[in-house]
């Protein structure tokens, strides 16, 4: 499903519903939200959620253009996949960044409770109002364009944008991205009339493409009858068009309901050989050990066809103190591994050294010069393991090395790298990558 992400962000950011149809009788208007007490900033922020009987802090983040030149912006909200995490998501897309730096919308990355979102009673959290709470806050400063706000979900973030469009009038538009409606979902009556962007994987064994028990032990719909559900809601002509599209290398047909309510489009997309993913497949989790991460690999059993893989390990293992001979046992372990995924092709894998926690808050005064010692022998040994068998080796250390003198290289909880040292992880990492990737289109 190679460029859904973006094809979903900018055509949902780019549609400003409008029209002048009256509302249909089925639909509901909004009850009006309270006054804001906190006012937005960009990076992490804090609303308080009552979960279980208990208050809790749950978090989100707002990533806006750099330069801003208009007096307020679409805003678009991203919702990952079960098991991730707001900034994780945009830090694996650095494409959402690029849009929103060029001034297509502000981005909104909020964190599931258990990082999860609650779809089918995945956990107790009401995850409609932790959004309308967000929303609540942003109405604090006009720069947020509430008439214009849309919502991206993945999988399991995919599930929580269809039921805040049941539940809800937050979002003028939505994108579901591999998943549909549940048939619990597909009964609700919407609040409004939404746009609807639609991605299935013809392939997919989670969320079946022909509806069905799924993942999360969910009841899914269809991915037709979840897309003709929305069009029914909206007064839609119920005939559908249909065009084949090319995203990437895939073959993608694309099927339209028109004439809905509000000048609004209902659109559903079907990649041919598509499963349960975007474009990427991120096995390693924040926290993670060599051993964690061989273990996953074990339970995913991944594929042997990936263009490219990329490995980044060890700083886990140096923070927990574990043996260091664990870890040259285990990385040369996941580096054959990492290999075997790109079909045998060691020219194919890229090794990145980890960095330095010593230059955070979190680190100045836990004996940062014994953290970079250590760090410094594993990305030594990595190093020298990489140079000693022909791999290539991206050195980004000297990035994280200036969190100190550099605040803003250092996230929010002032341990992990922020978003801008992403960025330059991809700085260095790109050009190589996109190098490996002509070559192999090359061969091809």
């Amino acid at each position: 499903m190679k460029l859904a992400i973006w094809l979903a962000m900018f055509l949902l950011s780019a549609c400003g519903g409008g029209g002048s149809s009256a509302p249909s009788p089925q639909l509901q208007a909004a009850a009006p939200s309270p006054a804001p007490a906190v006012a937005p900033v960009s990076g992490q922020n804090l609303v308080s959620q009552s979960i279980d009987g208990q208050l809790i802090d749950r978090t989100f983040q707002i990533r806006a253009p750099a330069d801003q030149t208009e007096d307020s912006y679409p805003v678009v909200f991203f919702f990952y996949g079960a098991g991730g995490y707001g900034e994780g998501l945009l830090n694996a897309h650095p494409e959402i960044g690029d849009l929103i730096d060029s001034g297509e919308f502000i981005g909104i990355f909020p964190d599931g409770y258990q990082q999860q979102w609650n779809v089918s009673g995945e956990n107790s959290a009401d995850d409609v109002a932790f959004v309308s709470l967000i929303v609540n806050i942003l109405e604090a400063d006009s720069k947020f364009n509430l008439d214009r706000i849309y919502g991206v979900g993945i999988s399991n973030g995919a599930g929580l944008v269809n039921k805040i469009a049941k539940e809800s009038a937050v979002f003028k538009g939505i994108a579901p991205l591999i998943s549909q409606q549940t048939v619990t979902i597909g009964g609700l009556v919407p609040a409004q009339a939404v746009s609807v962007f639609q991605v299935n994987g013809a392939n997919d064994e989670l969320v079946p493409l022909d509806g069905g028990a799924g993942v999360a032990n969910s009841n899914f719909m269809s991915a037709q009858a979840s897309a003709a559900n929305w069009a029914s809601s909206f007064n839609c002509d119920m005939t559908t068009s249909s065009r084949a599209q090319t995203w990437g290398e895939q073959t993608v047909e694309e099927l339209t309901f028109t004439g809905c309510l509000n000048n609004k489009k209902v659109r559903y997309f079907i990649v041919e050989d598509g499963e349960h993913s975007i474009d990427l497949k991120v096995i390693a989790k924040t926290g993670w050990t060599t051993s964690d991460l061989l273990g996953a690999i074990e339970a995913e059993d991944p594929a042997t066809d990936f263009d490219l893989v990329t490995l980044l390990i060890g700083v886990n293992n140096q923070f927990q103190s574990r043996p260091f001979e664990v870890y040259e046992t285990e990385f040369i372990e996941l580096v054959d591994k990492a290999i075997s995924f790109v079909g045998g092709d060691p020219s194919k894998l890229i090794v990145m050294s980890i960095p330095d926690y010593a230059f955070t808050p979190f680190g100045e005064f836990r004996n940062p010069s014994r953290i970079s010692a250590g760090i410094d022998l594993y990305n030594n040994y990595a190093q020298d393991y990489c140079e000693d068998n022909g791999l290539s080796y991206v050195y980004i250390i000297d990035i994280t090395r200036e969190g100190l003198d550099n605040p803003s290289l250092v996230a929010s909880d002032n341990l992990h790298p922020s978003t801008q040292a992403y960025s330059g992880f991809v700085e260095r990492l790109l050009p190589l990558a996109l190098t490996k990737l002509e070559q192999r289109l090359a061969s091809q």
